[in-house]
């Protein structure tokens, strides 16, 4: 019985998910300059690109997010959207550095980094939080 009912739980799932983006094809996709898109393994991927999927692959506005995320959370998408939408001007002897191999010196100011990100995306995720509570 259980088995089962797990296969019936996680295809409705899917079909949600498949449905609500489809949903925003004719509106906010249609709008969008870029889709970042993060599903990782094949059943995710084949969720959104395969057979019945909104999504196609040949679209060229349909990036994969360039970096690791976390489990997936409020938090962590606030972080991610902040930090796809930020833009950092580097000097041109800081823009060397970085594409320089890593080495054990950058892992402080990476984690800093990290800190900072994180941080931000908590407060934007504690903000959303309220204003969904006035609304």
């Amino acid at each position: 019985l259980g088995p089962p009912l797990v296969r019936h739980n996680e295809a409705m799932l899917a079909k949600e998910v498949r449905d609500l983006i489809s949903s925003w094809l004719p509106t906010h996709l249609a709008q969008a300059a870029l889709i970042w898109v993060h599903a990782p393994g094949p059943a995710n991927t084949a969720l959104l690109f395969g057979g019945q999927g909104p999504l196609r692959k040949a679209d060229p506005r349909v990036r994969g997010v360039p970096f690791t995320t976390q489990r997936p959370t409020l938090g962590e998408t606030s972080r991610v959207v902040l930090q796809l939408s930020r833009t950092e001007l580097l000097e041109p002897q800081e823009a060397a550095e970085l594409q320089r191999a890593p080495q054990a010196e950058d892992a402080p100011r990476r984690a800093a980094l990290e800190r900072e990100a994180e941080a931000a995306a908590s407060a934007a995720a504690r903000q959303l939080g309220e204003e969904r509570r006035v609304a």
